[in-house]
């Protein structure tokens, strides 16, 4: 009796560090766990996504996710940004102009279905990401105001100047014309608009919204997760057709093409000179390098769902898109991690209390901390 009592309680502690663990690793992986059962969902019960998608819910959580946006987006430090005209100008023509341009490349590689390659070279045109650039340059401790500002104008001006790079750069090597005025109206609908909203509600409700920022981003996540959801359970045959070796191949294409937008705004950030500051210029680059390198996911959805039947299946469309949005954060928390370790070690820090030689490693300890919590956060979204 005695055993089974044991055993027992050995059962139910090792059950309860096993939910632990799950529930640590569900929040701080809260996005792709979304965006991957998101997916799986709608393959396994079609008939509920096929029927959200005849209500319209795609639109209408889009709108969601980008009001919450708007509800926590926090431009108060936005003043700091006034000597950094240079870097912004070119954080916002890279980021608009410049990278989407390997959108013609991406279109020549050949990987199967066809819709991978046209889902990922419409991600290559769209404008910065709503948060991740901005988390990660503050984790970096670079300047935050810089990277929220490009975030703003480049999410703004995306609106018109997306339609004209997809007409110009995927639209001719698809052999369609591409309804420009429509996806404008759609874009301002369903995220300019969703967006204003927001920011407007948070005017005369920033405490309360910031209490309750980590349940917002949840439901941003699960409201994001729904349009793939639907994608996936209309397109049930043609997912389950597709080889997983295919979507492995996409999905490195996509951390490549990453990696070059990394390069190139690095290549050019190195060698800008615009101030006698260097510590000053380093906070500039590192920020418009993370900021102008990433593409965002909820507007790359809302073109889809616009423009998605003239370039195939929108559910394998934005597969890719998905894939190389998770990976860009992963890719991009590695180098700030890189770049934290380099300035503790370049820089000397005297701590009360401890040693000077233990310093350096005292600070990156605290800096590696507050990077994960950052990190973690950004994750959950």
């Amino acid at each position: 009796m005695g055993n089974d009592s044991k055993e027992g309680r050995s059962f139910v502690e090792a059950l309860s560090t096993v939910l632990h663990l799950g529930n640590h690793f569900l929040n701080a992986n809260f996005l792709p766990s979304i965006l991957i059962s998101a997916v799986v969902f709608g393959l396994l019960f079609p008939s509920l996504g096929q029927q959200a998608s005849k209500f319209g819910l795609s639109k209408w959580a889009t709108f969601g996710v980008f009001l919450i946006s708007g509800l926590t987006l926090r431009t108060s430090e936005l003043g700091g940004v006034l000597r950094a005209q240079l870097p912004l100008l070119f954080g916002v023509v890279s980021s608009l102009f410049i990278s989407p341009s390997i959108a013609v490349l991406v279109l020549q590689v050949p990987i199967n279905p066809q819709e991978f390659v046209n889902g990922l070279a419409l991600f290559c045109c769209m404008p910065t990401t709503l948060s991740s650039g901005v988390l990660l340059t503050q984790a970096a401790g670079a300047n935050t105001a810089l990277a929220l500002s490009l975030t703003l104008i480049s999410n703004l001006l995306g609106i018109f100047t997306m339609p004209v790079m997809i007409s110009k750069l995927v639209a001719p090597n698809l052999g369609f014309s591409l309804p420009a005025g429509s996806l404008i109206k759609s874009l301002v609908q369903t995220s300019l608009i969703p967006l204003v909203i927001g920011k407007v509600i948070r005017l005369y409700g920033s405490g309360f919204i910031d209490k309750r920022k980590e349940v917002l981003s949840k439901l941003s996540a699960i409201l994001l997760g729904l349009v793939p959801f639907m994608q996936a359970s209309c397109g049930r045959n043609l997912f389950l057709s597709v080889r997983m070796q295919n979507f492995l191949a996409v999905t490195a294409l996509g951390m490549a093409v990453h990696c070059v937008f990394l390069l190139w705004n690095i290549l050019v950030m190195s060698n800008i000179k615009y101030s006698k500051d260097v510590h000053w210029q380093k906070s500039n680059a590192w920020a418009i390098v993370l900021t102008a390198s990433q593409k965002t996911l909820p507007v790359v959805i809302v073109v889809i769902g616009s423009v998605g039947g003239l370039m195939g299946e929108p559910g394998l469309l934005v597969l890719p898109c998905m894939a190389t949005h998770i990976t860009q954060i992963i890719i991009d928390s590695f180098l700030v991690r890189f770049w934290i370790e380099g300035a503790t070690r370049k820089e000397s820090y005297t701590f009360q209390g401890i040693d000077n030689e233990r310093a350096p490693e005292v600070l990156q300890e605290k800096k590696a901390i507050h990077f994960r919590g950052l990190i973690t956060s950004e994750l959950r979204r």
